[in-house]
């Protein structure tokens, strides 16, 4: 969450909502897209219904198999993976600063609460593709998940996006 906080803090103010990429969220999105994650996470932590899985057992089993340990391994996320719509950002009138403290606090959140509950047998976090994962596998894959678009934002401004021009 560090990264994060970190790489979105560095994005002016003026430019929080312009498109890291042509046809990509703007870092308001992005941040909006992570606060809607760990809401949905800690919902489900606490006994809500979390996010719905999209495929058929077989195909889902496969992914697991073969692309759930490589997003391990590799800390990354495939390219082109899309959004369940229970994630997706609308857009978002909150202040930057806002929304990183309120994204800071949710993260706390729900890593307190898997920490506290992960005991507990029936406590499982759902994946769209890839369906239930064990607690604290939940709280690594939504850290990767939070790398990822830490990266996102990191990117832009390595390549000098309109919203970190390079010097």
């Amino acid at each position: 969450m560090a990264d994060y906080l970190r790489a979105a803090s560095g994005v002016e103010e003026d430019r929080w909502r312009v498109p890291v990429q042509p046809g990509k969220w703007t870092p308001a999105q992005i941040t909006e897209h992570l606060l809607r994650t760990y809401r949905t996470v800690l919902d489900q932590a606490r006994g809500g219904p979390g996010i719905r899985t999209r495929d058929g057992p077989v195909l889902r089993l496969i992914l697991r198999v073969v692309l759930l340990p490589w997003i391990f391994r590799t800390r990354r996320l495939p390219s082109g993976a899309k959004a369940p719509w229970e994630i997706r950002p609308a857009e978002s009138d909150t202040p930057r600063e806002d929304a990183l403290r309120q994204l800071q606090t949710l993260s706390d959140d729900f890593e307190a609460e898997i920490l506290a509950r992960r005991h507990e047998k029936d406590l499982r976090l759902t994946h769209h593709v890839f369906g239930a994962i064990e607690p604290l596998r939940g709280i690594d894959f939504v850290a990767i998940h939070t790398e990822h678009h830490g990266r996102q934002l990191s990117r832009s401004q390595v390549m000098g996006s309109p919203a970190h021009p390079r010097p």
